[in-house]
């Protein structure tokens, strides 16, 4: 994640590219609720170690995150699993704590490492 976060310093180019795909993996759905949740913990991360436009990229697309708070998890037989389960559970509850977080305070949101 450091590497990652360095990369936030280099050229503009470099920094949307990271971005971009942290865009693409936190708009992932059910079956990939992996990418989310690292996505979600990568963000994080670079908040607080990386660039400074992480945090104005982060508060200007805040509602992707704020979209997750509905995450679901669709087994193969289109059930809702996620209600009950661990992971989507830890999507929905990230994603909460990124958002109240970040509206509080001027600075990069708390962590959301537990």
């Amino acid at each position: 994640m450091a590497d990652i976060a360095r990369i936030t310093y280099n050229s503009s180019t470099d920094f949307y590219e990271v971005m971009d795909m942290l865009d693409k993996r936190l708009n992932d759905k059910g079956k990939n609720w992996r990418h989310v949740l690292k996505s979600l913990k990568v963000l994080d991360y670079c908040l607080h170690e990386g660039s400074e436009l992480v945090v104005t990229w982060a508060r200007k697309n805040i509602y992707i995150i704020k979209t997750l708070r509905e995450f679901i998890y669709l087994d193969e037989e289109g059930r809702d699993v996620g209600a009950s389960s661990r992971f989507t559970r830890c999507v929905r509850d990230a994603s909460r704590d990124f958002t109240t977080n970040a509206r509080q305070s001027d600075t990069p949101p708390k962590s959301l490492h537990r």
